[in-house]
């Protein structure tokens, strides 16, 4: 399963975003990572989805340019980072 030489990484995204919302963030976030796999949803929780993807650039990297990217229509700041799990912080921008 997954892409060759592939981690697979945990990304939360929080924030108080709706279903529409969070279709829309999801959308921007595969288009400006660059992600080449499936970003799936494995938790919901009040306030925070937990997607799954693999990645082969390892969890650092994609905290950068999580830290570096701008989305559309988005504030995202990342609030933490562990060895296969990302926190990114997300609001609609006004």
């Amino acid at each position: 399963r997954g892409a060759l030489e592939a981690q697979v990484l945990q990304l939360a995204v929080t924030g108080d975003l709706n279903h529409m919302q969070m279709l829309r963030f999801k959308k921007e976030l595969r288009d400006k990572m660059g992600l080449s796999g499936e970003l799936v949803e494995r938790l919901y929780e009040p306030g925070r989805v937990t997607f799954e993807t693999d990645y082969s650039g390892g969890v650092e990297t994609l905290r950068q340019k999580l830290s570096r990217a701008q989305f559309d229509g988005f504030i995202s700041q990342v609030v933490s980072s562990q060895a296969d799990q990302i926190i990114l912080d997300v609001k609609v921008a006004q």
